[in-house]
């Protein structure tokens, strides 16, 4: 159904996200993560929902958000509650494999892949920070590569 909205069966207008809550791979693992697909921008009608503005209003309301940008703030705890590093993140490698990647263009990427990862990232030289969504790939049990372009 995914693919059929996305390749030209159903009109951009009409399309739809999906939330799948019973996640089962081709092998039969189960994952107890859900995955949305589309929930972002599967037609202008749902990027205007998550955007809180009318279709036609889109374009000026990121103008304003570029032009008026917000500084970033220190919070004590990740949102989730889950904070991993250093040597405990080695010792859980085995979770990045266990999530329910999904490649969504077999054959042509060379590793499964998360399309919408949140990367805080700070300059070692200027001390600058970024914060973007990008394409992450799985690449080993512990990393993942990701193309910040």
């Amino acid at each position: 159904m995914v693919r059929w909205q996305f390749l030209g069966g159903v009109p951009e207008a009409d399309r739809r996200a999906f939330l799948f809550t019973n996640v089962v791979d081709s092998k039969g693992r189960r994952y107890d993560i859900p995955v949305v697909v589309g929930a972002l921008a599967a037609s202008p009608r749902i990027y205007a929902i998550g955007m809180g503005k009318p279709v036609e209003e889109i374009g000026a309301a990121w103008s304003k958000a570029l032009a008026h940008t917000i500084a970033p703030c220190a919070c004590e705890a990740a949102l989730s509650g889950v904070i991993v590093t250093g040597d405990d993140l080695k010792r859980r490698a085995a979770d990045l494999p266990r999530s329910p990647f999904r490649c969504r263009r077999p054959g042509f990427d060379s590793a499964p892949y998360l399309t919408a990862t949140l990367c805080v990232t700070r300059d070692p030289d200027s001390g600058v920070q970024n914060m973007g969504t990008y394409r992450a790939g799985l690449k080993a049990t512990d990393r993942l590569g990701v193309r910040m372009v």
